[in-house]
């Protein structure tokens, strides 16, 4: 599970029982309040070793992002890091990034930047045109959380939004890993041959 806009200082204690959590927190240089900040969660121990030895593509590294809405980011850092990431890869986070190519009504300069990025390489965006955000002082719906992968992986992966806000501003975006089935060979019934 990644988490953005967590608010963590390093100091708070935060924790899921049966869980690791790592966590990237954000403190404001000018009233040392938590701002933003990103985690992600995952289970101590697994509980499908089996089907480990099953896959047939090398588990995704997995980087979660928060990128504050008047944070000026440049292409160059996204294409950095990017280039960092090793393959196969899954990026999700809040960009705060409003394009109409992922289901905002408009685009901001964040959204370009992004797409410029996917237009220039072969990374695929998850996101399907659904809200991920509903503004709530407006009640207006846009899709500033993104979901993008490394081409190897895609046709592995099925994305979607819960429609359970769980009390947030935001739907959970739900990212399946689509296992290969195994074919079963047929059986002879002893009794019959």
């Amino acid at each position: 599970m990644t988490l953005q806009e967590t608010f963590l200082r390093d100091t708070d204690q935060f924790t899921f029982k049966g869980y690791d959590i790592y966590n990237k927190t954000i403190v404001s240089p000018i009233d040392s309040r938590a701002t933003g900040g990103s985690s992600i969660v995952v289970k101590q121990t697994p509980t499908c070793k089996p089907w480990l030895f099953e896959l047939h593509f090398t588990a995704p590294s997995v980087c979660s992002v928060y990128i504050p809405p008047r944070y000026s980011l440049q292409r160059d850092d996204l294409d950095m890091l990017v280039h960092q990431l090793p393959t196969p890869f899954l990026l999700l986070g809040d960009f705060n990034a409003h394009s109409d190519m992922w289901g905002c009504t408009n685009t901001n300069q964040m959204g370009g930047i992004i797409e410029s990025v996917l237009a220039a390489s072969d990374l695929c965006l998850l996101n399907d045109g659904a809200s991920t955000y509903i503004h709530p002082a407006s009640g207006s719906r846009s899709a500033i959380d993104l979901s993008i992968c490394s081409p190897a992986i895609l046709m592995d992966l099925q994305w979607r939004v819960n429609d359970d806000q769980c009390g947030s501003d935001r739907y959970p975006l739900l990212i399946d890993i689509v296992y290969p089935m195994p074919e079963e060979s047929p059986q002879m019934a002893a009794s019959k041959s």
